[in-house]
């Protein structure tokens, strides 16, 4: 099926007007997230037990830290937890041997977070900006058409 260059135009140019939008909310809604889960979580210290590599594109990869902590439950009394961190990066972060701040939800302990800044808030911090850096790109032409 063809469309006509206009249609063609026409969806280009107002689908590219959602990008921003979508990047900042995004961003938000995972920070939301994160405020939500720091509210309702328990903190303790975790120690890095191993690294674990994974592949990305392009022959690259990152290191997610794999953390234990000594989880105390009312009825099984310690348990030892073990997470595979949801930040990875290149070099590592951590070393094995760390001790690392942790956040975990009482209820579901396995659900744990490293709590730093690059694991909690580096990602909804990118979409922000990003989405408004875009915002600009996008919108700054649309509005001096408008000023004229």
């Amino acid at each position: 099926m063809s469309y006509p260059p206009d249609v063609l135009t026409f969806l280009s140019q107002n689908c590219l007007y959602t990008i921003p939008p979508l990047f900042i909310l995004t961003g938000l809604i995972m920070a939301v997230k994160q405020m939500w889960f720091g509210r309702h979580s328990a903190a303790t210290e975790g120690e890095v037990i191993d690294l674990r590599w994974r592949m990305g594109g392009k022959g690259g990869g990152v290191y997610y830290p794999v953390v234990r902590f000594q989880y105390v439950d009312m009825e099984q009394g310690e348990e030892e937890i073990i997470f595979v961190s949801r930040y990875g990066s290149r070099p590592p972060s951590h070393k094995v041997g760390d001790h690392v701040p942790v956040l975990y939800d009482p209820m579901h302990p396995t659900n744990a977070y490293i709590n730093t800044f690059g694991a909690r808030w580096l990602l909804p911090c990118i979409c922000v900006f990003f989405g408004g850096v875009a915002a600009l790109v996008v919108w700054t032409p649309m509005f001096s058409l408008f000023s004229r």
